[in-house]
């Protein structure tokens, strides 16, 4: 590694990293390329960022041209250990290789992704407010008892003493099979959002075949047992619940409850206009790797107007060939068509591609049809309390 400059470093010959900081976040830009050697490195300033009294930190990936995937897993490790409300590190600019990576790695489910760093800026601005909290627990007959006493007192402390009973027994049963089947340390994280609680206990096992719950809700194995049982309290107490293998390794339960909504003035709510940018239409790219023209999509919402959402298209460079203008787009378009086709005040929306993107259909002539990244789409409607 030698120093370059104030901010600026090198490491080895593959990977060059530039720190900076902004307002409320610090952006890390990562270019040439990522390898499984340069994660050491990588994770220390990483931790370092996110140690900082800094909102999120931005990875820009603009300039990064190949990425091992096993190397980017550092990214959900990170993320999924950060003792913070919401999702703390962003993957912008991402192009060619090392956007497939990322897509065939899944870690859109850890971590936010953007189409450029000022993109990921909006999204760390106006991310849905949330509480968190995370408690790691050792391998032990005794871990059970201890993550349902931590649960039951985070919720008591976030007033829900009226769910506080179920996730707490349920934090207890995921433990107990956690113990039982993975054997080693536990990671028990609970989050809160204007409608709902996310309960999580991940183990360290390196072999995700033995993930004790096959992520369909089902018992992976013949006769259920009594960590079967266990399970089926959980689902019978959640709103929704699964399981997968962390790239990081070792494996994730989950489950989610409904929670009464907060009281007026409460900080979950959001006291201010929310917005989603993404990029809908792009020209040519040239030499640069840059697109020669765009259209971004803008959706805003206001609380003082909560049953509409402000849908903007925005070309750039201005063109008179491209699409410009401002709709108003009724929420329940944007929470129903995440799950089904809608037809409502001329605008139509339905999922597509497995519940991947939602098909916007405008009432506008020079634009019908637009293709939302699903994901985007939830977190806006997350940010402002509105479920779908």
């Amino acid at each position: 590694m030698q120093l370059l400059a104030s901010g600026s470093l090198a490491v080895g010959v593959c990977m060059r990293l530039t720190s900076t900081s902004q307002e409320g976040y610090t952006v890390l830009a990562i270019d040439g390329a990522l390898t499984l050697d340069d994660v050491p490195e990588l994770q220390r300033h990483l931790g370092v960022a996110l140690a900082q009294a800094h909102d999120s930190v931005v990875c820009d990936l603009t300039h990064l041209g190949t990425a091992d995937p096993q190397a980017v897993t550092i990214f959900t490790r990170n993320a999924f250990l950060t003792d913070g409300p919401g999702p703390l590190i962003y993957l912008a600019g991402a192009r060619g290789a090392v956007s497939e990576v990322l897509e065939r790695m899944g870690l859109a489910r850890f971590v936010g992704l953007a189409d450029s760093v000022s993109d990921a800026a909006l999204l760390a601005r106006h991310r849905a407010p949330r509480l968190c909290a995370v408690q790691a627990f050792d391998q032990g007959p005794v871990a059970p008892r201890h993550a349902r006493r931590f649960v039951g007192q985070v919720l008591l402390q976030w007033d829900l003493s009226a769910v506080a009973d179920d996730v707490a027994l349920a934090a207890s049963e995921l433990a107990t099979n956690a113990v039982t089947h993975a054997q080693t340390a536990l990671l028990v994280r609970l989050e809160r959002t204007a409608d709902r609680v996310f309960l999580s206990v991940k183990d360290q096992h390196d072999d995700p075949v033995l993930v004790w719950w096959d992520g369909q809700g089902g018992w992976r194995g013949g006769e259920p047992s009594e960590g079967g049982q266990g399970l089926r309290i959980v689902r019978a107490l959640a709103a929704a619940s699964g399981a997968y293998a962390h790239p990081a390794g070792g494996a994730v339960v989950w489950a989610s409850f409904a929670v009464p909504g907060p009281r007026p003035g409460h900080p979950l709510l959001p006291g201010r206009a929310v917005r989603a940018r993404m990029t809908v239409m792009t020209g040519r790219v040239g030499p640069d790797g840059r697109a020669r023209w765009a259209v971004h999509l803008e959706l805003v919402w206001r609380p003082e107007e909560p049953e509409v959402v402000s849908v903007a298209l925005r070309p750039q460079p201005h063109h008179p060939a491209l699409p410009v203008g401002e709709w108003r787009l009724p929420l329940p378009v944007l929470t129903d068509g995440l799950q089904h086709w809608v037809d409502l005040a001329g605008w139509q929306a339905w999922p597509d591609r497995g519940g991947e993107q939602l098909v916007l259909d405008m009432p506008t002539a020079r634009v019908r049809t637009v293709r939302l990244p699903a994901w985007r789409i939830r977190g806006f409607l997350d940010a402002i309390g509105s479920t779908p």
